[in-house]
């Protein structure tokens, strides 16, 4: 039998009723109750016998009301474009878990902006990015040359933020469309290239800026794959070198949607990559120095990453912190802190990974000791590089890493 939905979400677009199909506007007329922007609303004539909601920025407002909604309510909510594809739909599903919703989706802003520009949004080289309500800085993990990008906007100010930011780090000569009030009466446009002036111009607060990316000469781009080099970090010394990082992350072996923990993060680089690997996997942080916390909040955003969680405080004890349990941990500091990998082995998951890194000839004779009593896989760990003694050439060895490999079974 199918239940009655106690909500209704409704995808509209800039041409109103006009763009939906019967289903959509039946529901919209024996609404007892009207919910959305204000925008939203105004492409509805008003009716005698029906209610209406307007929710700003954020509808935590409406969200008492919502959840007291049953079938008989006939409760309506608009949303722009697909309510699922960075919008309302996703958190009212998980806010309002209890409740039968019911979607009916229209063209999403993606779709439009990716026909007006004769994009295929099946092409890897294409992105969808939502900077809407979410850390601006999420898009640094998208600028690559050649990649073509299209950015659901905050507000009026964010082509000019976006050209800002694109001219910063070097893709000033990138190609960029401001879209505005797409498949409406007043549709437009604005092309032009990221290091023009574009804070001249007035956009409406609802755009997509599709942007077709160009770097300049000499211009530095940092991989996804993990490894990057020092430099592309602030860093004090205190880093996972770039060849142990790579082995790192390939011992912990990183699975779409896991949660992570890096303990004793220090720079954040090695919960940063693992960020960088998968949308859909979490990390959090642990760190106590001051100086170094500011450090990762740093390079979390400059390398695209601002979901990283970050958690003051000295380990174990800032455990209790996270109440999620992750699937895999890497110890990279504070191992001789008493009880650190005993919590950690009863946090993880099971057949959760461990990985925990020494070079001290305490925190090594720690790990034997622990290796000992749980097994798994000892490794050491040597890299050299090439340099000049005098008229000869010779590898100068660096500081030896032991690595503990524990999985649970």
């Amino acid at each position: 039998m199918t239940l009655q939905p106690s909500i209704t979400v409704i995808g509209i677009g800039e041409d109103g009723l006009d763009g939906l199909d019967s289903a959509a506007q039946k529901r919209i007329r024996e609404a007892r109750l009207l919910v959305g922007g204000k925008r939203h609303l105004d492409l509805i004539s008003k009716s005698s016998n029906q209610s209406r909601l307007i929710w700003g920025a954020d509808f935590s407002s409406a969200l008492p009301r919502l959840k007291e909604a049953k079938p008989k309510d006939r409760i309506v909510i608009l949303a722009t474009g697909d309510p699922l594809w960075f919008g309302v739909a996703e958190r009212l599903i998980k806010e309002l878990s209890s409740k039968v919703i019911e979607i009916l989706p229209n063209v999403n802003a993606f779709s439009l902006a990716a026909a007006r520009m004769r994009w295929s949004l099946s092409d890897p080289m294409v992105r969808t990015v939502s900077v809407h309500s979410r850390p601006f800085s999420g898009i640094n993990s998208e600028i690559f040359h050649g990649h073509c990008l299209l950015v659901l906007s905050k507000n009026k100010k964010s082509p000019a933020e976006l050209a800002a930011l694109l001219s910063m780090r070097g893709f000033g000569k990138s190609r960029m469309t401001v879209l505005e009030k797409m498949g409406g009466l007043n549709e437009r446009q604005t092309t032009g290239l990221a290091r023009d002036n574009w804070d001249a111009h007035r956009f409406t607060n609802l755009n997509v800026v599709a942007i077709h990316c160009e770097k300049g000469k000499n211009v530095e781009e940092w991989s996804l794959s993990p490894g990057l080099p020092e430099e592309a970090y602030n860093h004090d010394g205190k880093i996972t070198k770039s060849e142990i990082r790579s082995v790192t992350l390939s011992a912990l072996r990183p699975m779409p949607g896991e949660t992570f923990w890096d303990i004793g993060s220090g720079s954040g680089s090695v919960s940063i990559e693992w960020l960088r690997l998968y949308p859909s996997v979490h990390a959090f942080a642990f760190e106590k120095d001051k100086r170094q916390l500011a450090r990762i909040k740093s390079n979390a955003q400059k390398l695209g990453v601002p979901r990283l969680k970050i958690i003051d405080g000295n380990v174990p004890g800032s455990l209790e912190k996270v109440d999620a349990n992750p699937n895999k941990i890497f110890i990279g500091g504070g191992i001789s802190e008493p009880g650190v990998i005993g919590e950690c082995i009863n946090r993880l998951v099971v057949n959760g990974r461990l990985v925990v890194n020494a070079v001290t000839i305490e925190s090594k004779h720690q790990l034997l000791t622990t290796w000992k009593r749980y097994g798994g896989d000892l490794v050491n760990i040597s890299t050299a590089y090439a340099g000049q003694i005098g008229r000869l050439n010779a590898f100068r060895p660096s500081m030896e890493v032991t690595q503990w490999r524990w999985k649970k079974n």
